[in-house]
Order: C-alpha cells, then structure tokens, then sequence
C-alpha cells in the first residue's frame, strides 16, 4: 500500500502542474471566409464577371496564442495565411503564413515586443478609420494601395507597441532589409504611429518609410509600357479619426500623402488621399455605408464613390451587396482603377459585388 501511494504521488503532483500550465496558455484556431460575384464594367477593355474571393475582408486561416508567464508578463505569437477561396490557392503570392508570422513578449505596464513579419504602423494606427474597413471592404481602398492603407507587411522586423495610457498609445518599428554583405541592410524600413480614444472620439495617425520601394503606376496614367515610380525610398504619413453620433450613426474620415523618391525626376511622384464616409446601423442586423475618396497624383484625380448593405444571418455569418464607380479627370491619359481589379481602358470603371462572409 505504502508503494502506491509514493508511486502516486509524483503522478498527482505532474498533473497538478500540467493542469495549472495549461490553465495559463491558449491556442486560439481562426479564421474568416469571403465570397462572392462581381461584375466590373471595363477591365482592360470589356466588362468581365467574377468569382473572387477576399473583397470584403481578406479570406485567411490563423492561429493565435498566448502564454501567461507570470508578474504580468505574456508570450504571444500570430501565424496567418492568406486563401483564395475560388482556387484553394494560398494568398500573398503563396507564402505558407503571408499575412502575418511573429512571436513576441507582453507585459501589462511595459507592453509588446515582437519579431517577424507583421503590419507596419500605416496599418495598425488607420485602419481603424479607413472605408475598407469600416464597412467598405477591399474595393473602396484608394489605387494600387499607394499609402499602404489596405493592409501591408514588413519582413524582419522588430515592433514595440505600448500599453494604453489614459486613451493614448503609440508604437514604432524597424525592419532592416537583411542584404546580404552588410550590416543593416541595403534598404532597411521603419514605422511609427500612435493612437488616442476618448468617449465617442477616436484619432490616429503614423508614418512609415520603405527605402527602395517601387510602384509601377502604368494602370493609372495610361502609360504603353511600365512608368515606375521610387527606387531610392517610399515615404508615407497620415491621419486619421472617427466619431460616433449614437448607436446608428458613425462618421469617419482620413487623409494621407505618400512620397515616391527616385533616382531621375520622372521617377518621383507624389499621391495625396483624401477619405470620408458615413457608416449607419438602423438594426443590430443591417448596416449600411457611403464611402468617398479621392486620389490625386501628377496632374490627375481619380474620385470613388461606394454604397453598401450588409445583413447580418447569424454572429458568424454575413451577407452584403456593393456598388463602387470610380472616374479619372485631369490628364489626358489618366485611367480609372478599382483597387484589386485589373486597370480600366478608359476614364470610368465600376462594379457590382454580392457577397457571403463566414468566421469561426
């Protein structure tokens, strides 16, 4: 009997312990899926139909967790791809975790330090204010995503995000580009923003600056071959805020200016982005949204308007319905371009989306 007990009490003690580890950490599965049908108006030439996935919110598997370290201080990690629901295909040009892959500490007064590749500050502090996300989804984001506002990462980077102070907060972040032969990097990045909330008033703004960065604005001046805009650095500021009337009405707006720097003059190019809309909740099951933008680069303006309905089937589940028209004025060339659909061959381009959005 006296053998028993000493046998069992290593065993009791073991899971007491297994039992109070497992207490404290967390592994979260996620993820979100999003569908639908669209029909553009004038994608390179001639209207086109399609099934595409990630519009309303990109379509995308995760896992997140955390683990309670003791005096307030936490691990943390975030894995999470990209799908393209109407291939199987991955997402972010087929990287196994594109949208995010960091780990990193957490303490309650200090707050969070992490590695990896994660968001830069251009979407960490807006994007709490811009249409996409508010209700718009990834058609209303301003052309080619210029100023980063639609979602962009940063590889090899290290971020600092503090805790909230009286409504205020604030981050920065450094990402040296790992060029091989050198001790920095040939073209490292850098990213700072803050945040302040206080009752139904929100602001934010940031700045984010990518040495080497190219864009090639061919789609939108209407250039025979590949105009590319920066090469020495991509600098990006911006600001934001929003304000809630009541429980229906919220009202939001954000302007932002990024800064393409080449080697030659006609590299150089300046885009500014001017953001607005109106987000109204009649019923805990609809929502519905007017977005406005307005671009500007070189002599040209590419001026977007957005309405949407989204019904709420369940806490999980979503349908909605979009109508988004953009058109060019200014230079003479200047095309119209949606953001994710192909470069229109004229001055207008529009489209029509039904879609169906599921979460777990």
């Amino acid at each position: 009997m006296q053998s028993l007990r000493s046998a069992a009490l290593p065993s009791l003690a073991l899971s007491l312990i297994c039992s109070s580890a497992c207490a404290q950490s967390n592994v979260t599965l996620y993820g979100i899926l999003d569908i639908g049908m669209s029909h553009a108006s004038d994608v390179g030439g001639g209207s086109q139909n399609l099934v595409d996935s990630g519009v309303m919110q990109g379509s995308r598997l995760g896992f997140k967790g955390a683990e309670d370290l003791g005096g307030g201080l936490s691990a943390l990690f975030v894995l999470e791809q990209g799908l393209v629901l109407n291939s199987g295909a991955l997402g972010q040009g087929g990287l196994a975790f594109g949208r995010q892959s960091w780990v990193g500490l957490s303490d309650r007064s200090l707050g969070t330090l992490s590695l990896g590749r994660q968001y830069d500050f251009m979407w960490d502090s807006l994007v709490p204010f811009t249409n996409a996300t508010l209700l718009g989804g990834g058609y209303v984001n301003n052309p080619l995503d210029n100023d980063r506002t639609a979602g962009q990462r940063l590889n090899n980077s290290i971020k600092y995000t503090s805790p909230k102070w009286s409504g205020f907060s604030f981050g920065a972040m450094f990402a040296p580009s790992q060029t091989p032969g050198t001790s920095q990097g040939s073209s490292p990045s850098r990213s700072v923003g803050a945040n302040y909330t206080q009752g139904n008033l929100s602001l934010g703004t940031a700045y984010t600056q990518v040495d080497g960065a190219t864009l090639n604005v061919q789609s939108l001046v209407g250039s025979s071959q590949a105009y590319t805009l920066g090469g020495k650095r991509n600098s990006v500021a911006g600001m934001g805020g929003s304000y809630r009337l009541n429980e229906q009405f919220l009202l939001h707006g954000m302007v932002t200016r990024s800064e393409f720097e080449g080697n030659t003059s006609s590299a150089n190019g300046t885009f500014k982005n001017y953001f607005g809309g109106v987000v109204y909740q009649p019923t805990s099951f609809w929502k519905l949204g007017v977005d406005l933008n307005n671009t500007k680069l070189l002599n040209a303006s590419y001026k977007q308007v957005a309405l949407t309905a989204d019904y709420r089937l369940s806490k999980r589940t979503d349908v909605y319905a979009q109508v988004v028209t953009q058109r060019a004025d200014g230079a003479a060339n200047a095309k119209a371009n949606i953001f994710i659909l192909g470069g229109a061959s004229g001055r207008d381009q529009s489209v029509v989306r039904f879609g169906l959005r599921h979460s777990f």
